[in-house]
């Protein structure tokens, strides 16, 4: 039995010998506990099936960040930075990354000492956001 039981995790403690199975959407937590009775086997069978139904009717789960603590920009996946030019100078930036559908990862930078500040980090949170709002977004049937 190689394959991984995603949310579905083995609790063995004191007077319970069962399966748990948790699953976070949005901040709300879906939890069962399914005894080994009468087998555990049986028990797995009925974790599984509860997973997958519960999964089943949830939205998909999304890997994105409302806020970060460490965060100085006030933007999340918008960060400034600065570069050393060859000669030594410093070259600050804004720069907003992000990640699609499909996994890959995505960054594109505003130079400070081009668009100025203000411009750079609104052009970064700017970019940042539609990057997010084209992943939520529903995919047509095609």
């Amino acid at each position: 039995m190689a394959r991984r039981l995603h949310n579905i995790i083995r609790y063995d403690h004191h007077y319970f010998h069962g399966w748990s199975v948790s699953i976070r959407r949005r901040g709300v937590r879906y939890v069962r506990y399914f005894n080994d009775n009468p087998t555990r086997r049986a028990a797995l069978a009925k974790a599984i099936t509860w997973r997958d139904k519960t999964l089943a009717r949830l939205p998909p789960d999304r890997k994105i960040k409302l806020r970060y603590s460490l965060n100085t920009t006030g933007e999340i996946g918008v960060t400034r930075g600065v570069n050393r030019t060859r000669a030594g100078r410093l070259v600050p930036y804004y720069s907003a990354s992000w990640t699609d559908e499909h996994g890959r990862y995505h960054k594109r930078s505003f130079s400070v000492l081009k668009y100025g500040a203000r411009e750079a980090r609104a052009r970064a949170v700017e970019i940042r956001r539609k990057a997010v709002a084209e992943m939520l977004r529903p995919r047509r049937s095609r």
